[in-house]
């Protein structure tokens, strides 16, 4: 459990501020999808609001945690799994929104725009958190660094390269409903319309 005490007390707590945005757009009794959704987190705080959810992350300690979590809220209509994310692990039916945080830029490219495409095919609305390309010098440092010391380095430069979500959105097809700014100016949520 040190790996999500440590992910609980680094990321999940910078990215409350993005959670508590999310939350206040989840609508009452919805179902939600989350991939890559590591401690739980978001679906979590959502909890409540939701008449169902769904968390899938490959990390199998990371998924522990956030059942475990879950069944102390008493929050047993959330599952959580480690099985990954793929058309044979989905949802019973299709969710009200489907939600993708810090995901993409960590992928293959080709990899992340099936992902998307199969994301797209789960929600009626999805939401992403995505990496925005960097405007000031400050920014560009501290994602560099970030990105080499988390081993994303490769993929993050690629999907930099190709364009960032924009290019991902326009490779896969999608519509793009609203697109926010949040608490980190490298951050944005994209809404998106699902197939």
């Amino acid at each position: 459990m040190l790996k999500a005490t440590w992910k609980k007390r680094t990321s999940d707590r910078y990215l409350r501020p993005l959670r508590e945005q999310w939350l206040a757009a989840v609508p009452e009794q919805a179902t939600l999808l989350d991939v890559g959704c590591g401690t739980g987190d978001f679906l979590r705080l959502a909890g409540p609001k939701l008449e169902a959810g769904w968390g899938i992350d490959l990390d199998h300690k990371l998924i522990q945690y956030a059942r475990t979590s879950a069944k102390e809220q008493g929050l047993d209509h959330l599952q959580f799994t480690d099985q990954g994310f793929s058309p044979n692990n989905l949802p019973p039916q299709k969710v009200d929104i489907a939600s993708a945080s810090l995901f993409f830029h960590v992928l293959r490219w080709s990899k992340a725009v099936d992902l998307l495409k199969l994301l797209a095919q789960c929600g009626s609305e999805i939401w992403v958190a995505a990496l925005e390309p960097p405007q000031r010098w400050q920014e560009k440092v501290s994602l560099w660094l970030d990105q080499r010391f988390s081993g994303h380095f490769f993929h993050y430069q690629t999907y930099m390269a190709e364009g960032g979500m924009e290019a991902l959105i326009e490779a896969t097809g999608l519509h793009t409903l609203e697109k926010e700014t949040t608490f980190d100016r490298s951050i944005a949520w994209y809404q998106l319309e699902g197939k």
